[in-house]
């Protein structure tokens, strides 16, 4: 059975939010966050609701099944 709706999947990298908060306090961790990503730096809740939008969107009609991953080039480091 084909499914009716496209299913998306987002995997973020590292994102500054209130439960990573205490982690970028501690400068080493923060240092080795932005040493291990591409652009070498924490990434903003805002840029993962981008990426949601977009793939909620019509423009993304032609996809599904996809896995998104939006991760500041953390897998290229």
């Amino acid at each position: 059975m084909i499914a009716e709706t496209a299913k998306q999947f987002v995997s973020p990298g590292f994102i500054e939010t209130p439960l990573t908060e205490k982690g970028l306090e501690n400068e080493k961790f923060a240092e080795a966050i932005r040493r291990n990503t591409a652009l070498r730096r924490v990434g903003k809740t805002e840029e993962i609701a981008n990426v949601i939008a977009f793939v909620a969107s019509p423009e993304a009609s032609y996809m599904t099944g996809s896995d998104i991953l939006a991760a500041g080039g953390w897998l290229i480091m």
